[in-house]
């Protein structure tokens, strides 16, 4: 169970200051059009933090929102944002967002595009085991995502085999991070 689920939170529609604490997710989001969230703080979810979902077709993408002030810590995943059939099209932005200390992969972006972070802050993520893992993780049919002016900190023991950002058949801008 999410502490929010929405459907169809559209043109100009805006969630404000909102602080949801444990539970399995923190807030599943689908058919969102042209939204804005600002001031959300998820915190110490089982699973996933914020939950993106879309269901391939125009009547369930998630598209065009501006997420601003998002704080995520402590959850499994932090963000995952899923379009296994490719119904986005707009930029999705994520502006002066922090996402800390997941217990796994902080950010799994999978067939999205595209997908900006601007001033985002990433640390002490995959917190479980010896060695961190993927902060971010990008995989998916052409999914396209810029990072500007960003900070991303590992902040453990690095595997070897791991990446900060991981791309699979993917295209990565990093512009000044």
């Amino acid at each position: 169970s999410y502490g929010m689920g929405l459907f169809y939170v559209t043109n100009t529609s805006s969630i404000r200051d909102v602080e949801i604490r444990g539970g399995d997710g923190g807030l599943l989001l689908t058919k969102e059009f042209y939204g804005f969230f600002e001031n959300i703080k998820i915190k110490d979810c089982a699973k996933i933090g914020v939950h993106l979902l879309a269901g391939g077709t125009s009547d369930t993408g998630v598209n065009a929102n501006v997420y601003q002030g998002l704080w995520i810590t402590g959850c499994e995943n932090n963000l995952v944002f899923d379009d296994v059939a490719g119904s986005f099209s707009n930029v999705v932005v994520f502006k002066d967002c922090t996402f800390e200390n997941s217990r796994k992969t902080s950010i799994i972006l999978n067939g999205v595009r595209p997908v900006k972070f601007i001033g985002t802050y990433h640390e002490s993520n995959f917190t479980e085991g010896a060695a961190a893992g993927e902060v971010v993780e990008v995989f998916g049919f052409d999914t396209e995502v810029t990072f500007d002016s960003c900070f991303i900190n590992v902040n453990k023991v690095h595997d070897p085999d791991a990446f900060a950002v991981k791309c699979e058949t993917s295209r990565v801008t990093d512009t000044a991070t």
